[in-house]
C-alpha cells in the first residue's frame, strides 16, 4: 500500500508542477500581448493624424486584449482549483502516513487535513482574505478591467462628445463594476465548490496546537 500511495505522492506533485508552469506561461502571453499592443498604439498614434484610423484600429485591438484578458484569467482560476485539489489529495496520502506509521508525525512538517485550514498550512499560505488577492489571477484580471473600461470610455466618447476627465471617470467607473461583478462571481463559485468538499481528515483544535509545538 504505501508504495502505490507513495508514488501516487510523487505523480501528485509533478502534476502541481506542471500547472505553475501553464499559469505562468498563460500570464505571460497575455502580458507580453498587452505590452505589444500598448507599442503598437503608440506607433500608430504617433504616425498617423487620421482619427478613423486610430479610433478604427483600437476599436479592433482592445476588444481581442479583453478576450483574451477573460480568458487567461477563467483559466488560471481553474488550474488553481486543480491544484488545490492535488494539494487536497496530497493531504489524505501524508494522512495515511502518519496513520501507518504515528512516529513519523513529528517529522512531517506540513498538514495532514485535507480540509481548507489544511491546505492553506501545507501551502504556507497566511490567513486571511488579502492571500486571494496575491494570485496570478486577480492581478491578470486588474489588467483586464482597466482595459475593459479604457475601452468603454472610448466607446462612450465616439458616441458622445465628453471630456477628458469625465472620460476617466466614465472609464474608471465601467472597470469598477466589471470588476466588482467578476469577484462577486468568483466568491460565490468559490463558496459552493468548498461548500461541496468532502473533507475526511478535518483539523482539530488540539492536533492543530500539537502541530504548531
Amino acid at each position: 500500500m504505501i508504495p502505490i500511495l507513495t508514488t501516487e505522492h510523487f505523480t501528485l506533485q509533478s502534476a502541481r508542477g506542471v500547472i505553475m508552469a501553464e499559469i505562468g506561461s498563460r500570464a505571460t502571453i497575455y502580458l507580453s500581448a498587452v505590452s505589444a499592443s500598448v507599442v503598437a498604439l503608440a506607433f500608430v498614434t504617433t504616425l498617423s493624424d487620421a482619427e478613423e484610423l486610430i479610433r478604427g484600429f483600437v476599436f479592433v485591438l482592445l476588444p481581442v486584449l479583453a478576450f483574451m484578458g477573460f480568458v487567461t484569467k477563467e483559466r488560471l482560476v481553474q488550474l488553481s482549483y486543480t491544484d488545490f485539489h492535488y494539494q487536497r489529495a496530497i493531504n489524505r496520502i501524508r494522512h495515511f502516513y502518519v496513520d501507518a506509521a504515528p512516529e513519523t508525525a513529528r517529522y512531517l512538517l506540513l498538514s495532514t487535513h485535507d480540509d481548507m485550514l489544511g491546505v492553506a498550512q501545507s501551502a504556507v499560505y497566511q490567513e486571511g482574505r488579502r492571500m486571494g488577492l496575491l494570485t496570478a489571477a486577480v492581478m491578470i484580471a486588474v489588467i483586464n478591467y482597466v482595459i475593459v473600461g479604457l475601452l468603454g470610455g472610448l466607446l462612450v466618447d465616439w458616441l458622445m462628445e465628453v471630456s477628458a476627465s469625465r472620460l476617466l471617470l466614465i472609464g474608471a467607473a465601467i472597470g469598477l463594476v466589471i470588476g466588482v461583478i467578476d469577484y462577486r462571481l468568483s466568491a460565490a463559485r468559490w463558496n459552493r465548490y468548498v461548500a461541496g468538499l468532502e473533507v475526511r481528515f478535518p483539523t482539530l483544535p488540539d492536533r492543530e496546537d500539537l502541530q504548531s509545538t
